[in-house]
């Protein structure tokens, strides 16, 4: 996680799964050289309740060992990668994190059962050549094998997931698994359906369907390596509609166009072999084998150095014959490496009444002023005003001037747009723009610190639309 702390000039060792021994040694002298070690090596580690008249100097420890705890936790969540950020945001301090991580991340065991996976690829690669070889292969493959202890908590775990019609030329899905031992992914595929699905279950279904299949021929070869699975191999699936159509077999009239073969899934449930078990979408690992990485995320979070656009706006939104959103308008987007992520830029640039405060005033430029620029589009959006708008009374009025008396009121439905409320027949409800404005307000913080990233954005939006449309 890239977010700025404000701590420290020098940002921490980035960590993003691999090679843990190396940044922990390296987090641990990050830490100490700010004095911040004790809150994470310490379990018991305390804030005094302060009595009631305090000395200057208990205000001053308090003070001290407030800030040590919360300036070590906002270090770790901004030195992780954002898939495991979203693992440990909810653990409450320091110490959890860092035994969060070191309990997953660490152990020569998990080494060592890594490439006897990687080992297992390399096998599924070769399993349709010469007899001989593969016998080679295998032999090789046991030996190695047979020099490692298993770990306790070996255990196979399988992600299965799909679109839905995202083929545009014959309207099919695209199935997506993978599977996992230890702390990484050594199987995996991403292939279209070959049936046309006719609901999100449908298509979550077949991909479930595949999963299972390549799960039961893992667990044969785990076996031969004596690495036997005792429990029935866990597949996260998000589609609970899927899961339980798998389970219950009461739903013929809803079910009876799938393919009889598939049912097959009921049978190995029942028997053990395998579980589908419900996962959030955030944390559906097999989500990037059938749907690409939105543009926010892959240009904030993943590509080196980060892009930020500088002008998101709604004349740099186009709509495609769907009615699907395109941002465009890249021109005035900027390379920005972390090492100046925080320094002056060259020359301002975007449209009027959507440039995040510190750009405008200090000229300075990050990931977090595209995300102020995006709530105001949203607010906009939400309310069918622009950023700046002319009044007789008062010259120009900003959005937010607008706004702000209507949200401290609680008159959420009166922001909404009046094309929408006077057109729609079903007009959304004031706890649903509620959560819109939140996020809005959330976005458009002075402190550029205090705003999400781009993709927590998009996510939180996205739960948004699903929890409407299962309303």
């Amino acid at each position: 996680m890239d977010a700025e702390i404000g701590f420290s000039q020098i940002s921490p060792p980035a960590f993003d799964g691999e090679n843990y021994q190396m940044w922990a040694v390296r987090m641990e002298a990050y830490l100490q050289a700010l004095d911040v070690w004790e809150p994470v090596e310490e379990a018991d580690f305390h804030i005094p309740a302060l009595p009631e008249n305090p000395t200057l100097a208990q205000l001053r420890h308090h003070k001290e060992r407030k800030t040590k705890k919360t300036k070590a936790k906002a270090i770790l969540f901004a030195a992780v990668s954002s898939s495991i950020f979203t693992r440990i945001m909810t653990l409450e301090s320091a110490n959890a994190i860092w035994n969060y991580l070191r309990d997953e991340y660490q152990g020569n065991e998990r080494i060592k059962g890594m490439k006897v996976l990687n080992l297992i690829k390399e096998f599924e690669v070769l399993k349709m050549k010469e007899s001989e070889t593969i016998k080679e292969y295998s032999d090789k493959l046991l030996k190695i094998a047979n020099q490692y202890c298993k770990e306790q908590n070996f255990n196979l775990y399988g992600y299965s997931d799909s679109d839905w019609a995202g083929s545009l030329d014959d309207m099919k899905s695209t199935s997506g698994y993978c599977f996992t031992m230890g702390s990484g992914v050594f199987s995996w595929c991403s292939k279209k359906q070959e049936v046309v699905a006719q609901s999100t279950a449908e298509a979550e279904f077949v991909a479930a369907t595949a999963a299972v299949n390549q799960a039961i021929w893992l667990k044969k070869i785990l076996s031969d390596l004596q690495l036997e699975q005792e429990q029935g191999t866990k597949i996260l699936v998000d589609n609970q509609a899927a899961i339980a159509i798998s389970l219950n077999p009461v739903f013929h009239g809803k079910t009876k166009h799938f393919n009889i073969k598939l049912f097959f899934l009921r049978e190995v449930q029942k028997n053990g072999d395998v579980n589908l078990v419900y996962c959030k979408t955030e944390d559906q690992v097999a989500d990037i084998f059938t749907k690409a990485l939105s543009p926010s995320r892959f240009l904030h979070d993943k590509v080196k150095p980060h892009v930020v656009h500088r002008d998101i706006s709604a004349s740099n939104v186009l709509l495609d014959e769907e009615f699907g959103a395109h941002l465009m308008g890249v021109g005035l987007s900027m390379f920005m490496p972390w090492e100046v992520m925080h320094e002056r830029t060259v020359m301002a640039g975007g449209t009027y009444g959507y440039l995040a405060p510190e750009f405008v005033y200090r000229n300075e430029l990050t990931t977090k002023s595209d995300v102020y620029s995006f709530g105001v589009l949203l607010l906009e959006i939400v309310t069918g005003r622009r950023p700046a708008q002319a009044v007789d009374s008062v010259g120009w009025q900003s959005i937010f001037e607008w706004a702000t008396p209507l949200v401290q009121a609680h008159r959420y439905p009166d922001l909404l747009d009046p094309l929408i409320s006077s057109s729609s027949s079903e007009i959304p409800e004031a706890g649903v723009i509620q959560k819109v404005v939140d996020l809005v307000y959330t976005c458009t913080q002075h402190v550029p610190s205090m705003r999400p990233r781009m993709s927590h954005v998009v996510h939180q939006l996205q739960q948004l639309a699903q929890s409407s449309i299962v309303k």
